[in-house]
């Protein structure tokens, strides 16, 4: 095949202008099926775009891995250092989404353009095999403490300013975001929980959250978000407020002008709830503000939203049995 002696950059294709219907690139074959067959969503094109331009830019044996050979890739190279190399700044279904989009990517250059004889993802089976850890970040230990998690809370943006347009640099940020990461750090209440709360989950007498509803993944298609019903019953739960949150929630409602009890609470613009990537934003830029920055301008570390939920898990073990807390945490 003349494309035996391609490198991973140029069977990714990401910067391919022309087209060659005998040597289609991974990229240009994702790109027919959102534009030209529709077979994926432009959230799941995007998808693909990021992971494979995160792993050209993978360094291996101080080497990007977008300048060696497909042929070079072998099981064992991918196991023993691609793969540490591309889970260290995620969690394990982060990964193992990855991990099928680098299948995918391999799977093309062995069926389609026959590169290679055999796909070197497809013995991937145990993750661990090759030591990945799941949520074992440096400095883990070290955030999940509680100054820190109130650092957090603090570097975020409170909501209290003047919330005309011309003061608010961004919609999300008329929400109180420091009341959003209270609740989750003290009540362990999941992310997608959290977006899905309405007024009349609120019960303000007893102090109480009502939790019914949770949102479906939308990382991948966020058409079809939705906050469903909870299945499983021993998900749907009451959660304790303490007398601070209580109150923020109070203050947050008249701000808001005492809102229908059928509305989220925290909405996006156009009155619907939260989508994932306000999270995310903002904890990118709370972590910069309390870990420091690199050179680069990133965060030199980072906290992600989930570790509230591991705090109030480790903070309630302190002094209750494990079935206690498993019950709070649904």
């Amino acid at each position: 095949s003349g494309c035996r002696n391609w490198n991973i950059k140029k069977l990714i294709g990401l910067n391919e202008k022309k087209k060659s219907d005998r040597k289609l690139t991974f990229f240009q074959e994702i790109h027919d099926s959102h534009y030209t067959h529709k077979t994926i969503s432009k959230k799941r094109y995007d998808y693909y775009k990021a992971v494979l331009r995160k792993f050209e830019n993978l360094i291996i044996d101080n080497k990007k891995i977008a300048s060696y050979k497909v042929i070079d890739i072998t099981p064992w190279v991918k196991q023993n250092k691609i793969c540490k190399a591309f889970s260290k700044d995620c969690s394990k279904k982060t990964f193992k989404d990855r991990l099928s989009v680098l299948r995918k990517l391999f799977a093309h250059a062995c069926s389609v353009l026959n590169i290679i004889a055999n796909n070197p993802c497809t013995s991937l089976t145990n993750l661990h095999k090759f030591g990945y850890e799941t949520n074992k970040r440096e400095g883990v230990e070290e955030r999940i403490q509680l100054e820190v998690i109130q650092k957090i809370i603090n570097a975020l943006p409170s909501g209290k300013k003047d919330t005309t347009k011309n003061k608010i640099t961004s919609w999300e940020d008329r929400n109180d975001w420091q009341l959003i990461a209270g609740i989750a750090a003290f009540t362990g209440i999941r992310q997608g929980e959290l977006r899905s709360l309405k007024w009349e989950d609120i019960n303000f007498d007893t102090g109480q959250i009502n939790i019914t509803h949770s949102v479906t993944d939308d990382r991948i298609d966020r058409q079809n978000t939705k906050a469903g019903r909870i299945k499983k019953q021993s998900l749907t739960r009451k959660v304790e407020l303490n007398k601070e949150l209580i109150k923020r929630l109070k203050e947050f409602k008249i701000r808001k002008g005492s809102p229908s009890q059928t509305n989220y609470i925290f909405q996006n613009q156009k009155g619907e709830m939260l989508g994932w990537k306000p999270f995310q934003t903002r904890m990118h830029n709370a972590s910069k503000k309390v870990f420091g920055v690199d050179k680069q301008g990133n965060p030199l570390k980072v906290f992600y939203w989930h570790e509230f939920r591991h705090f109030f898990a480790s903070d309630q073990l302190t002094r209750l049995p494990l079935s206690d807390v498993s019950e709070m945490l649904g």
